[in-house]
C-alpha cells in the first residue's frame, strides 16, 4: 500500500546539525568554558565530536583522520588544526576527494597557515602543520561553500591580531549569517564593516550553557508530505522561529503551497490550507538544504517553477541536481537544468509504476526527499536506512510512526 493521505502526528525533530557543529568547534577554542545541552545525534556531529575528544585525550603529535564524506567536518577542522600544534593528514571517502576544498586552504595560507595537498591540488586529502596563526586581513572566495568563511571564523576569536576577512562569490548566505547570529549570540564581537567584510578581535568566550534548538532543515522533509496530502497536520515539537537558522524561511514559502505554520510555546503546528499558486519563481541560493525536498514537492504538486542559485549543489554529498534529474525520470519527469544551476520544470502527466527503486547515491537529503514519492506508489531506496543517518536518525521511525499503513523503505 501506499502511504495515507490523511494523517495527524507529532515529531521530535533533531537538533540542528548546523549549530550543534559550530559549537563544538567554539566549545574546543574557549577550553570548555562554554557548556552544551541538546546536540545532534547527527553522523556528522558525531564524528566531529569524537575527532575533537579524541584530540583533546591523546598525547599524541601526530593524527590521521578519515571523515567519510562529511564536508563540514573536513572544513571546520582544516581551520581548527591549523592553529593547534601537531601534525594532521585529514582524509575521507572517494566522493569527498572529489569535493573542492582549495579556497578555504588557500585563505588559511593568508595567514601563514601550513598545509599541503598530498594528491591532488585543491582537494583531500590534506597535510597539515598546525601552528600559532597571528591574525590579520584575508580575502576568501565562497562560490563553492559558505563554511569556507564560517570555518576561518569560527577560529578568528583566537587569533592574536583578530581577523578582517572579506568574503566573495558567497553561496548559501543564510549560513553565514547563521555563524555571525551564533557567535553574537555567545558575546562575541563581530563588527560588520561592509557588505560581507567582517572584523573579529581577539577575545574569550564567557562561561555559559547553550542549548541547541531544534533542526529546520529537518522540519522542511515534514512540510513536503503536508503539502501533498489531503489533510495532513503534524505538531513540529520545540520548532521556533528564532531567528538563527535560515531555513525558517520554509514557513513563508509554503503559505502559497498549502501549508500554515502556527507557533506555539511548544512548538510549531503545520497544517494542510488550499494552494494559491500555480506557478513559483524563487532564488534558493541560501536556502540549498530545503531546496532538494522543494523540488520535489513542486512537481508531486503539479507546480510550475523556476529556481535559481543552485548550482553549489553539484559539489554536496552527491551532484543533487544530476541525481535529482535521473531519479524523478522514472516518474516522467523532465527537469531542466542550465549550466548556471537553474532548475525549471513544466507541469506534465507524471506515471506511477507498481514500485519504484530509487538510488540515493549515499546522500541524505536525496533520500528524504524521494520518499515523498511513497504518497503515490510503492517505492525502495537503496540505502535509504543507513544515508539519514548523517542528518536525521529518527527520520523514518518518525515517518512510520506517522504513517499508519507502514511500508519498509
Amino acid at each position: 500500500n501506499k502511504i495515507t493521505n490523511e494523517f495527524k502526528g507529532v515529531i521530535n525533530l533533531p537538533a540542528s546539525k548546523s549549530i550543534s557543529n559550530r559549537l563544538l568547534i567554539l566549545r574546543e577554542l574557549s577550553g570548555q568554558r562554554l557548556k552544551l545541552k541538546n546536540l545532534s545525534t547527527a553522523q556528522d556531529t558525531i564524528m566531529l565530536r569524537s575527532v575533537l575528544d579524541e584530540l583533546s585525550s591523546s598525547e599524541e603529535f601526530i593524527f590521521n583522520f578519515d571523515l567519510g564524506n562529511c564536508g563540514t567536518c573536513l572544513r571546520f577542522l582544516t581551520a581548527y588544526l591549523s592553529l593547534r600544534p601537531g601534525t594532521y593528514i585529514l582524509t575521507g571517502n572517494r566522493r569527498m576527494q572529489k569535493r573542492p576544498i582549495g579556497a578555504l586552504v588557500d585563505a588559511l595560507k593568508q595567514l601563514n597557515a601550513q598545509i599541503s595537498y598530498i594528491n591532488s591540488e585543491g582537494y583531500p586529502p590534506l597535510f597539515i602543520t598546525g601552528s600559532t596563526l597571528e591574525g590579520g586581513n584575508i580575502q576568501i572566495d565562497c562560490t563553492q561553500s559558505s563554511q569556507f568563511a564560517t570555518a576561518i571564523m569560527l577560529i578568528a576569536p583566537s587569533l592574536k591580531k583578530g581577523l578582517e576577512i572579506n568574503i566573495t562569490g558567497l553561496s548559501s548566505k543564510s549560513y553565514l549569517e547563521m555563524t555571525v547570529k551564533l557567535m553574537r549570540q555567545l558575546g562575541l564581537k563581530i563588527e560588520k564593516k561592509a557588505n560581507y567584510t567582517y572584523f573579529i578581535p581577539e577575545q574569550q568566550i564567557k562561561e555559559q550553557t547553550y542549548t541547541v534548538p531544534a533542526d529546520w532543515s529537518s522540519a522542511a522533509f515534514w512540510y513536503t508530505f503536508v503539502a501533498l496530502s489531503n489533510k495532513g497536520s503534524i505538531f513540529l515539537k520545540e520548532l521556533k522561529d528564532c531567528g538563527i537558522q535560515g531555513d525558517s524561511f520554509i514557513f513563508t514559502l509554503y503559505k502559497e503551497i498549502g501549508v500554515e505554520t502556527i507557533f506555539t510555546d511548544q512548538g510549531a503546528l503545520i497544517t494542510k490550507t488550499a494552494k494559491s499558486t500555480d506557478y513559483l519563481e524563487q532564488d534558493m541560493s541560501s536556502y540549498p538544504d530545503i531546496a532538494i525536498p522543494f523540488i520535489v514537492n513542486l512537481v508531486l504538486l503539479g507546480i510550475n517553477f523556476h529556481l535559481t542559485g543552485l548550482a553549489h549543489l553539484r559539489h554536496k554529498e552527491s551532484d543533487r541536481l544530476q541525481a535529482l534529474q535521473t531519479e524523478l525520470k522514472k516518474i516522467g519527469v523532465k527537469l531542466n537544468i542550465d549550466t548556471g544551476g537553474n532548475v525549471s520544470w513544466i507541469r506534465q502527466p507524471l506515471n506511477f509504476p507498481e514500485k519504484i527503486t530509487f538510488e540515493t547515491y549515499g546522500d541524505h537529503r536525496i533520500a528524504m526527499a524521494l520518499a515523498q514519492v511513497a504518497m503515490f506508489t510503492n517505492i525502495e531506496l537503496v540505502d535509504g536506512q543507513k544515508v539519514v543517518k548523517k542528518s536525521y536518525p529518527e527520520f523514518w521511525s518518525n515517518f512510520n510512526n506517522l504513517f499508519v499503513k507502514t511500508k519498509t523503505i
